[in-house]
């Protein structure tokens, strides 16, 4: 057994398996409380990361949204400009038809001058 004035932390015990330490009695409670302290610790970790994750889901959601937002927005814009090129087209090929029948235009000015001085002098 223990020594009179041994502290209890080196206090050896028979038992019926042989001789052990003895544990300090308030050790245990201590032990327990950093257990407890590290795994609320922890728990506050994960939480804390819980969180995180969370809000980078949702900023990531709320992105994706922006992102759809804009590819409708491009979409239209992409019609719109197609409808112009079409339009414009019709354009040029409008403008094309009178470049083209400006000679005829001219060529038919020229005759009727032609004629109406033709006429003035026979009168």
């Amino acid at each position: 057994m223990s020594a009179p004035g041994a502290s209890r932390e080196s206090a050896l015990r028979e038992g019926p398996l042989g001789t052990f330490s003895a544990p300090y009695e308030g050790g245990g409670v201590e032990q327990r409380g950093n257990a407890e302290g590290k795994i609320h610790h922890q728990g506050q970790l994960l939480q804390s990361y819980l969180r995180g994750l969370t809000d980078h889901r949702i900023n990531l959601d709320d992105y994706l949204g922006q992102l759809d937002r804009e590819r409708e927005d491009l979409e239209r814009e992409r019609l719109d400009l197609e409808r112009r090129i079409e339009a414009n087209e019709e354009k040029r090929e409008q403008v094309t038809r009178y470049i083209e029948e400006i000679p005829r235009l001219r060529d038919r000015t020229l005759r009727s001058l032609m004629r109406g001085m033709e006429e003035l002098e026979d009168d």
